[in-house]
């Protein structure tokens, strides 16, 4: 089987079975690296896909930070740097009330690359507002 793109490669495994393999980063793959990252924050839980009802509104977090059963910060995940963010309307109500009305602020990792720089903005903030603890291994 012949070369799709130059991002997608089809990879022979015999017996007439290929496998994509895709070179470009999916939002999934961000997802799960940035979400194993905040996993190691010590008093800290990570929940992927939270809803978020805001009056009659609703929306799906990404990425949801707890302590002790309550949301402290929101991040939103993009495959891709993006003009506007978000690019939801609906999305941009709820998350503004949020931060407005209850101080849970919101975070976007935009691409593969954003990845360490969205940990660490987040990370800062947990430091700053929910007392966690320094540890280097952690933020490296």
């Amino acid at each position: 089987m012949k070369k799709k793109s130059k991002d997608k490669r089809w990879i022979d495994c015999g017996e007439d079975v290929y496998v994509l393999y895709n070179e470009n980063w999916t939002e999934f793959d961000i997802h799960s690296r940035l979400c194993f990252r905040l996993a190691m924050i010590p008093g800290f839980t990570v929940k992927t896909e939270t809803p978020i009802k805001c009056g009659k509104k609703g929306v799906i977090a990404d990425i949801m930070m707890f302590k002790d059963l309550r949301p402290v910060c929101a991040i939103e995940v993009k495959k891709a740097k993006i003009q506007s963010i978000p690019q939801d309307k609906k999305q941009l109500e709820i998350y503004k009330t949020m931060t407005e009305l209850v101080g849970i602020p919101i975070f976007y990792c935009q691409g593969f690359k954003d990845i360490k720089p969205t940990f660490r903005r987040v990370y800062n903030y947990l430091y700053e507002r929910h007392g966690v603890k320094q540890v280097n291994e952690v933020i490296q």
